[in-house]
């Protein structure tokens, strides 16, 4: 495939997906050794965070539990890490970037088939250029709150309402969701760079993605020309998420350097100190180290500033002097 082929296939990915989905379905599961699921368990039963937070531990539970006796040990998650690399790195050993594409590839794949579907409204096995437009259109939609067939990209920290969006995109709360995917959309439906797509831009634009991916001619994609589309969006994800193993920046993966970072794990994880994980760690219990220190520190003060002045007692007249 050409260069130029492939900046397009890349491209359409984008529009195929939508703006709020790329980010989300980007991320699925890579096979690094910090998987999503250990991050949601710090914010375990911490206010809102709460539920994302047992929903990391529940998956965690099912990663290196492994004897299923609801205690995690250091043990069985390097057990774990190991069989994980095992599975990815090649006879020498090592894990090189092709073996890393291709274990994140194989795990993504359930999601890359569920993108495809919902494209493919019927169900015939190939996204059609009309199903293609049809989805395309919903998209340009939903961000031109107003209607007036103009995208802008909304200011830093602007939250666009329903009705008062004045031409901006929509811009969806949360970190997966800010102004990246909007900045995305700009750099790649903005024909003329005046900061605005119209729609004669949008349906130039798509008209030439979709034609790119379209390898044989047919107006129609199949799962198989999907999975280019799939592997070349993702290329560049792949690629950082390969080099944050990679130390020492020689281009294999050890298994000392894929066990890195999971290997204080229970540490990491175990709130009341039994020096393992159990279902009693996700309920709210004591922060360590510095920076929970200082949080004390500052609610000690605060309950100092808090607490009522003691009068002063006035000295009595047999007391002077």
């Amino acid at each position: 495939m050409k260069t130029t082929q492939k900046v397009a296939v890349s491209l359409l990915a984008t529009t195929f997906l939508g703006a709020s989905l790329v980010p989300s379905m980007a991320q699925s599961q890579a096979p690094d050794s910090k998987p999503v699921a250990e991050k949601r368990m710090a914010h375990s039963g911490q206010g809102k965070h709460n539920k994302r937070g047992n929903r990391g531990m529940k998956r965690a539970f099912e990663r290196y539990d492994t004897n299923k006796d609801g205690v995690i040990t250091q043990e069985e998650v390097d057990a774990v890490i190991v069989e994980r690399f095992n599975n990815i790195a090649g006879e020498d050993g090592v894990i090189t970037l092709e073996d890393y594409r291709t274990a994140w590839l194989d795990r993504s794949n359930g999601r890359m088939v569920r993108a495809f579907q919902q494209l493919d409204r019927d169900g015939d096995g190939s996204v059609t250029t009309e199903e293609f437009n049809a989805a395309s259109d919903r998209m340009f939609n939903r961000l031109d709150r107003d209607g007036n067939g103009e995208l802008t990209k909304p200011a830093r920290g602007e939250k666009a309402e329903a009705g008062k969006g004045k031409g901006k995109m929509a811009k969806r709360s949360g970190p997966r969701h800010g102004g990246r995917g909007a900045e995305r959309l700009m750099e790649r439906f903005d024909v003329d760079k005046d900061g605005k797509i119209t729609r004669a831009e949008f349906d130039e634009v798509r008209t030439s993605l979709f034609s790119g991916a379209d390898a044989d001619g047919n107006q129609s994609v199949t799962l198989e020309e999907f999975v280019t589309v799939w592997q070349d969006m993702n290329s560049d994800r792949v690629v950082r998420g390969f080099q944050k193993l990679d130390a020492d920046g020689n281009l294999q993966v050890t298994q000392e350097e894929y066990s890195a970072r999971t290997s204080d794990f229970v540490k990491k994880h175990d709130r009341n100190r039994d020096g393992v994980v159990t279902k009693a760690d996700k309920k709210r219990g004591k922060h360590h180290g510095k920076r929970s220190e200082r949080k004390m520190h500052r609610h000690g003060d605060r309950a100092d500033a808090k607490k009522p002045l003691q009068p002063v007692q006035p000295i009595q007249p047999d007391q002077k002097g």
